[in-house]
């Protein structure tokens, strides 16, 4: 495998400011589910994550939400789960920082209750 995924042949980020450390922790993630012979940084934001650039298949996809899951101690409800989160990475990163914030949220609001 090359040392970078070239060319995005995904949807472009929705602009959403992410910060960098939850790109990083979510490409780490992808090259350990996905055993990737790469530096995270190098993956495209734009790649597809889903049978597209980056080659998962339905059971990887399943153990990159696991992961995103055990790393950022949240929790992704059936319905919250679709092929769409693996449209690119930046989709999937967006997908886990609004989750994130939705949780820092609830935590933040059961602390003051």
């Amino acid at each position: 495998m090359d040392d970078e995924i070239a060319e995005p042949t995904s949807l472009k980020p929705r602009g959403i400011e992410v910060p960098a450390e939850t790109y990083s922790r979510v490409k780490r993630i992808l090259v350990d589910t996905l055993e990737l012979d790469l530096d995270p940084e190098s993956i495209n934001d734009n790649a597809v994550v889903f049978e597209g650039d980056l080659f998962a298949d339905s059971i990887q996809a399943l153990e990159i939400i696991t992961g995103i899951e055990d790393e950022f101690g949240i929790l992704f409800d059936d319905d919250e789960l679709g092929i769409e989160m693996f449209d690119s990475v930046a989709n999937l990163v967006e997908i886990v920082h609004r989750k994130l914030t939705r949780h820092e949220e609830s935590l933040l609001e059961d602390r003051i209750s």
